[in-house]
């Protein structure tokens, strides 16, 4: 190889297992993992869930960066590497990878980055900035749910909290940095703690109020996160309530989490 500054690894994962790649908490932990076994310096680390597939992110360190997007739909996913300086065998990260994606293909291609033969030799001398303070090991992991006009992105903790797939659906609980425990079902919001107050009271005490007769029995379709039930028990005179949920892993995930 062509001696450079940097060189510039672009991984191609082919038939990798489908899960994996839809999970962003999965796959950030995966690149960090591939970081350390590069023995390279993280500063900090950006990641994105795309509903309904697909993850991207992004490694910052100081020796450049390592990049991921997924197509889950095709089982592939692209990788890139980028260092410059001393680093551990990078065939040692690309086994990890191939290994924990369960890849049947893997290509390889490297590329030189800043030709030493075009460079200025010797290289320009520059005053340092002795101002520069490095934030290490910040985590920025997203999650975002999207549809053909509108994107909403929520920044967690980088862990999940309860992950179950049921016979209907993905329930998912994250815990987000600005609205707390959020529900997602099929990766789409179903509510958060910061916001569903509001709406589980206007839902209820709105048509409640209004109501000519005091209620006594209160049927709920769907509410399996609760917060409906909740406000019904706030009036004395509802003798009963009865929950309809289709979904039992929603009530597990809801009564242990949220």
């Amino acid at each position: 190889m062509e001696k450079a500054l940097g060189r510039h690894l672009l991984l191609e994962c082919y038939d990798c297992a489908i899960e994996p790649l839809n999970q962003v908490v999965f796959m950030e932990q995966m690149m960090r993992q591939a970081a350390s076994l590069l023995e390279v310096n993280m500063i900090d680390s950006h990641f994105h869930h795309f509903a309904p597939y697909g993850v991207s992110g992004v490694i910052i360190i100081e020796e450049s960066h390592l990049t991921l997007h997924t197509w889950p739909e095709y089982q592939y996913a692209a990788i890139d590497f980028f260092t410059c300086g001393p680093t551990a065998d990078p065939q040692i990260a690309i086994n990890y990878l191939q290994e924990v994606l369960n890849a049947e293909r893997v290509r390889e291609s490297w590329i030189p980055r800043g030709a030493l033969s075009i460079l200025p030799n010797p290289p320009l001398s520059l005053e340092r900035n002795t101002q520069i303070t490095r934030h290490r090991g910040e985590r920025q992991v997203w999650f975002t749910d999207r549809d053909e006009n509108v994107a909403i992105s929520l920044r967690h903790k980088g862990d999940l909290l309860f992950q179950k797939q049921s016979d209907l659906q993905l329930v998912e609980v994250y815990d987000t940095f600005e609205f707390g425990k959020m529900l997602s079902l099929d990766s789409v919001i179903m509510c958060t703690e910061k916001d569903e107050p509001g709406y589980h009271e206007m839902l209820v005490h709105v048509p409640v109020q209004s109501f000519p007769n005091p209620l006594r029995r209160v049927l709920i379709i769907g509410g399996g996160d609760g917060g409906t039930a909740r406000e019904l028990i706030r009036y004395g005179q509802v003798e009963q309530i009865i929950l309809v949920e289709i979904d039992p892993v929603v009530i597990e995930a809801v009564k242990n989490h949220i």
